[in-house]
């Protein structure tokens, strides 16, 4: 029997001036529930303007009772870029000092390909976790990228993949892959922006208390005790985006995230160097 390999040792975050603070306008996608919701909330409380879509009219309501401020356009990120456009180039005009994106929206399937007779349908879930997950992120930032780069102050990115980016649950096959997919992408888009004035800022949620496939997990209690609150959470992630002495990270990690991200960093980030070196 072989003698497993040593892990790799574990690397902490580097630090980098915090965003953040300067910021005054964010689209923040998802924001009708979960994990945007709660950011909604303490962004408003802030005194941030928070702009966000629904597809439904009685989500959004319903989302801006318990946001009050909360700035709602009618939008299936998914209905593909002229519609989306259209609404984006909207959204610039009544908030020309947008100067962030959060994109939060995302979906989760549990799919499972062992069974010939029982196989996925393609449209209703992995096809449409690609669209949501990755289509409608990459079209979205390309479509606030001129006006950011336009700007004259700081304007951010961010990211939203999962700690499943770097350690997949067979459970979720297509949503891990989403997942590192975005986290690849806000890589070499943070190193190619790096001399502008948008920065990259990749938030990698751990297992959190939210609407994100409730069903699967009331199947299975027996991992409850791996799921943070959603509350702690956002207030973790806020904590870590105001930062301290006016740094903060381009990675915002939280429990098994971070030990996920941990490891894999102090050897991903060392390659990543050395093909893309920063002069």
């Amino acid at each position: 029997m072989s003698t497993p390999k040593p892990v790799a040792p574990f690397q902490p975050q580097e630090t980098v001036p915090a965003v953040y603070p300067a910021l005054t306008t964010i689209f923040l996608t998802g924001a009708t529930s979960g994990i945007g919701l709660a950011l909604a909330q303490r962004m408003l409380k802030e005194g941030k303007t928070v702009i966000t879509t629904a597809r439904s009219a009685e989500k959004l309501k319903a989302a801006q009772e318990l946001a009050p401020g909360l700035v709602g356009y009618m939008l299936d990120m998914t209905t593909g870029d002229k519609v989306v456009g259209s609404v984006v180039d909207q959204i610039i005009k009544d908030y020309p000092q947008l100067d962030a994106v959060i994109c939060n929206a995302g979906i989760q399937k549990t799919l499972y390909f062992n069974d010939a007779a029982n196989l996925p349908d393609p449209n209703s879930t992995w096809k449409l976790e690609i669209e949501t997950n990755i289509t409608s992120v990459l079209s979205l930032i390309q479509m606030l990228l001129p006006h950011f780069l336009a700007k004259d102050s700081p304007c951010a990115i961010m990211t939203v993949t999962s700690g499943l980016a770097f350690i997949p649950s067979a459970d979720y096959p297509i949503y891990n892959a989403t997942k590192a997919f975005i986290h690849s992408y806000s890589m070499t888009l943070r190193h190619q922006l790096r001399k502008t004035n948008v920065s990259v800022v990749e938030i990698i949620p751990p297992a959190v208390q939210s609407n994100l496939n409730p069903e699967h997990r009331e199947a299975h209690p027996e991992r409850a005790s791996m799921y943070m609150p959603l509350d702690v959470y956002a207030d973790d992630v806020l904590e870590k985006l105001r930062g301290t002495d006016g740094q903060s990270f381009d990675e915002i990690t939280s429990g098994f995230s971070e030990a996920g991200c941990g490891y894999a960093r102090a050897f991903i980030r060392q390659r990543f160097q050395m093909l893309n070196p920063s002069n």
